[in-house]
């Protein structure tokens, strides 16, 4: 399958990787709704998340809603969709757009608020330092997008989530989406004030290349 080619709609009852995804009506019509708004590289893409969060921080977590972390991971994208466009950067667009379908589906508004956080904030880490849903949630984007924590699971399994939900060029093909994303939105994207001075009056700290550590990630595609 190439990134272009719509794939059935994935049976959240199948175990993969050892792993299930909630079985409730909620998950299901997220995973539509981010099924018919995304293109098949940016879907997989977040079911991968959702796997490969529960497979490195999902294990020391201890008790988490695993609810709340299907629905974080599967709805983190929809910012870069036609989905939810609009002026500001593209996570608080998406989880507006997450939160907004949560309401409208009777979602209880302390977690729909969890679910609209754990996306506003995925691009930094302060994910890493909430919520144990929060923690595995930015777990998986960060396994799936630059490759941290993939070498703590059992390759066996990195295989099986990656054959449920192949890759098809993602390296390249979200590294373009961002590209585009910076370039329709080139004032959007603040960064902190503090990296800002840093950058300007500290002897000029160099800005991270995103394209290296996308492409630094230990998978072929």
């Amino acid at each position: 399958m190439t990134g272009s080619q719509r794939a059935e709609f994935p049976d959240l009852n199948r175990a993969i990787a050892g792993l299930v995804a909630p079985d409730t009506s909620l998950v299901r019509e997220a995973t539509r709704l981010a099924w018919e708004s995304s293109s098949p590289l940016l879907f997989n893409h977040v079911m991968r998340c959702y796997y490969l969060g529960r497979l490195t921080a999902g294990r020391t977590a201890g008790g988490y809603d695993d609810e709340i972390v299907f629905l974080s991971a599967v709805l983190h994208d929809l910012g870069l969709t036609a989905h939810a466009p609009g002026p500001r950067r593209f996570e608080i667009e998406g989880a507006d757009a997450a939160q907004r379908f949560l309401d409208g589906a009777g979602c209880d508004k302390a977690r729909g608020w969890l679910v609209w956080d754990t996306i506003a904030l995925h691009p930094l880490d302060i994910n890493l330092h909430k919520e144990p849903e929060a923690r595995v949630v930015q777990a998986g984007i960060l396994a799936d997008v630059i490759g941290v924590g993939v070498g703590s699971i059992e390759p066996s399994l990195v295989d099986e989530v990656v054959r449920a939900f192949p890759r098809s060029g993602f390296k390249k093909n979200f590294f373009e989406l961002l590209l585009r994303e910076a370039g329709s939105k080139p004032h959007a994207h603040v960064m902190h004030p503090t990296y800002m001075v840093a950058h300007h009056c500290c002897g000029g700290v160099p800005i991270p290349d995103a394209r290296a550590m996308i492409e630094a990630a230990p998978f072929e595609e």
